[in-house]
């Protein structure tokens, strides 16, 4: 049996830093945008409804909502199948999002295929999935689907209607993440009298959780502190990875989330909600910038903070969608 490595050797922390989540990006904490958007996404799959969505605006964690939702769903409904795509809004020539349901599902699509030929092969490897696992049921989650075209709404239309006609019929439920512009989407299917896509795909929508107060930032910093570990089964949280003389003396992110949170806001300049993704690249460089500085003595105060803050390039990201919203 191999020996585990000791962790309170320096050496060994430095050679494991590079493979550290923190530091690749590479890990996700349950936030209570994740738990909200879940328990209705969770209800309206139970209830196989057609279609459901969620908006907030950009770099709030609707992608990282989108991949926990798919996660959640395959632990809870074992019985069926789901996959997770992403709009890119560049058009139909390709058969747009049909291509990219082909490739999530595992479907050979060649360049020469023919649309029946590739939805009727999706319609297949779909239903083999769901009666491998025993279940009638499969999910689509959309992240970007504020770029999902009309023509893109039919192919689902179709898939949807399609896999509701074999035998067992399959019913799909589509699990849309946008940005606001959503709304954009919705009207002009209004208004080219395609109420049966809006009816069928836009009529349930609902805005994600977000970070503004202090105990939701605390559940996230709760799980730094405690919760998540690297190796998974050492013990070490990656506070305590990161600053473990610290840790040792009582260090804890969650002491200062009012701090955290403060500085998060006053960057933003009134911006709500303020961005996840500016959140979390605020709390690991509050680990990785201060490594250096692990003593049992280390603690937070706000210029510190503000370092890390800026360190995620939240004031940059605040003026160019000032900008771009022509403020």
């Amino acid at each position: 049996m191999k020996k585990p490595k000791d962790l309170n050797d320096p050496q060994v922390r430095k050679q494991m830093w590079k493979r550290h989540p923190v530091v690749t990006q590479d890990y996700r904490v349950s936030t209570v945008a994740i738990e909200s958007a879940y328990k209705i996404i969770r209800s309206r799959f139970v209830l196989r409804r057609t279609s459901i969505y969620r908006t907030d605006p950009p770099q709030t964690g609707k992608t990282e909502c989108a991949l926990a939702v798919q996660q959640l769903l395959e632990v809870e409904f074992p019985t069926c199948y789901g996959v997770v795509v992403s709009a890119d809004g560049h058009g139909t020539k390709t058969f747009g999002l049909v291509r990219d349901i082909a490739a999530a599902t595992g479907v050979l699509v060649r360049s020469r295929d023919p649309y029946k030929i590739v939805m009727s092969r999706i319609v297949s490897q779909v239903c083999t999935e769901v009666q491998s696992r025993g279940g009638s049921q499969f999910w689509l989650i959309i992240d970007e689907m504020h770029l999902v075209s009309e023509q893109e709404f039919k192919q689902l239309l179709t898939l949807q209607n399609a896999l509701r006609l074999v035998t067992p019929r399959i019913s799909m439920t589509v699990i849309g993440f946008a940005q606001p512009e959503i709304e954009s989407r919705r009207t002009a299917l209004v208004a080219v009298d395609a109420r049966h896509l809006v009816a069928r795909f836009l009529s349930e929508g609902a805005t994600l959780g977000s970070c503004n107060k202090v105990s939701a930032l605390q559940r996230i910093t709760r799980a730094l502190d405690k919760e998540k570990e690297y190796p998974i089964g050492s013990g070490w949280s990656y506070v305590r990875f990161f600053l473990p003389r610290a840790f040792e003396a009582g260090f804890r992110l969650t002491t200062y989330a009012q701090m955290i949170l403060d500085a998060l806001a006053k960057e933003a300049g009134g911006i709500r909600p303020i961005p996840m993704h500016h959140t979390m690249r605020t709390l690991e460089a509050l680990l990785l910038l201060n490594a250096k500085h692990d003593d049992t003595h280390f603690k937070l105060d706000e210029a510190i903070v503000l370092k890390a803050v800026r360190s995620s390039h939240l004031r940059d990201f605040v003026a160019s969608t000032r900008s771009a919203g022509g403020e």
